[in-house]
C-alpha cells in the first residue's frame, strides 16, 4: 500500500511539459545565455525609468557623454569616484543617452552579494563580485575579460570603497591592471553633487577615453601605480572642471570623434540632418548640447 502511494504521488508530480522544456533549454541555452537575456531586460528597463526618477529626486544632469565610443569600437573600462550607494546607477545614466547606449557591468564587493535586498538589485544587472578583501580574483578577471570581449563596459571604483568624507582617495591598481591585461581604453568619469535621493542635485561629467601604449607589463608594479595616479588626477580634474591631463603612458591624439557619420549607434534623430539626393542619403554633423537630462533620453531610440 505504501509503495502504491509513492508511485501515485510521483506520477501526479510528473509533468511531461516540464521535462520537454528542461531539455529544450538545456540544448539551446549555452553557458551564460539565459543570464545575458535577463541582464539585458533589467538594464533596458532601468535605463528607461531610472533617469526619470532621479530627475524628480535629484535633478540629475550629465555632460560630454558624446565622448563615449560606441559599442562597435570594443570594450571599455569606466573609472569613477565613489561616495554614495547609488553611484553605479548615476554613472550608467550618462552612458545610456542621448548619443550613446553602452551597458556597464559594475565590479562590486562580495558583501553586497550576501545582503538579500542589495543582492536582488545588483545581481540581475550582471554585477561582477570581488573577493572578501576587495581584490581581483581569477573569477573576477575572467568575467571582466568576458564582458570586454562582448563590447560591454566594465565599471570600477578604484578607490576601493566609498569615500564618505574628504577628497577623492588615491586609486588602487586593479583597474589599471585590467586595462593593460585586456588592451582596452579607459574613460574617467566624475560624479558631483548629492546623490542621496531627495537631498540635492547630482551631475555626471564624462572625460575623454584614454588609450595606453602597447607592450605594457600588467605585472609591473611601478607601471600600474603610475597609471593609477594618472587616473586619479584625471578624475579629480574633471571633478573640479579643469582640463583633463594626459597620462604618462597615453598614446597620441586618439580622441574619439563625436557623433561619427554613418554609425550604427542609436542617436537622437534631431541630432542628425539628412539631405536626400538621387544617388544616396548623406548625413551631416550638428553641434550637440553640452548638458543633458532625462528629457533627452525620452527622444532617444531604444
Amino acid at each position: 500500500m505504501k509503495a502504491m502511494k509513492t508511485i501515485l504521488k510521483s506520477f501526479l508530480k510528473y509533468n511531461p511539459f516540464d521535462h520537454i522544456c528542461y531539455h529544450r533549454y538545456k540544448r539551446i541555452m549555452k553557458r551564460g545565455e539565459w543570464q545575458k537575456h535577463i541582464n539585458g531586460v533589467y538594464y533596458h528597463v532601468g535605463a528607461r525609468f531610472f533617469p526619470k526618477i532621479t530627475w524628480i529626486t535629484n535633478r540629475t544632469t550629465w555632460e560630454f557623454n558624446e565622448r563615449i565610443p560606441p559599442r562597435e569600437k570594443g570594450g571599455l573600462i569606466v573609472v569613477s569616484n565613489h561616495k554614495y550607494l547609488l553611484d553605479p546607477f548615476f554613472v550608467s545614466m550618462a552612458f545610456t543617452g542621448p548619443h550613446i547606449y553602452r551597458e556597464i557591468r559594475w565590479v562590486s564587493k562580495l558583501e553586497n552579494f550576501t545582503t538579500p535586498i542589495v543582492k536582488s538589485i545588483i545581481f540581475p544587472f550582471g554585477t561582477i563580485p570581488l573577493s572578501k578583501e576587495r581584490t581581483l580574483t581569477d573569477r573576477t578577471i575572467r568575467e571582466i575579460s568576458y564582458c570586454l570581449k562582448r563590447g560591454l563596459c566594465v565599471g570600477m571604483f578604484p578607490e576601493g570603497g566609498r569615500t564618505k568624507q574628504g577628497p577623492i582617495r588615491p586609486f588602487k591598481t586593479g583597474s589599471a591592471r585590467m586595462v593593460i591585461l585586456n588592451k582596452v581604453p579607459y574613460i574617467p568619469t566624475a560624479l558631483l553633487g548629492n546623490r542621496d535621493l531627495m537631498k540635492g542635485k547630482a551631475h555626471i561629467r564624462v572625460g575623454q577615453p584614454v588609450y595606453l601604449q602597447e607592450g605594457l607589463n600588467p605585472n609591473d608594479r611601478q607601471v600600474l601605480e603610475d597609471i593609477s595616479e594618472d587616473m586619479h588626477a584625471q578624475v579629480v580634474a574633471l571633478y573640479h572642471k579643469k582640463p583633463q591631463p594626459r597620462g604618462r603612458y597615453e598614446l597620441g591624439d586618439l580622441t574619439y570623434n563625436t557623433l561619427p557619420l554613418r554609425s550604427i549607434t542609436q542617436f537622437r534623430p534631431s541630432l542628425l540632418t539628412e539631405h536626400k539626393t538621387d544617388a544616396f542619403v548623406s548625413t551631416e554633423e550638428v553641434k550637440a548640447p553640452k548638458i543633458y537630462s532625462y528629457h533627452d533620453n525620452e527622444r532617444k531610440l531604444f
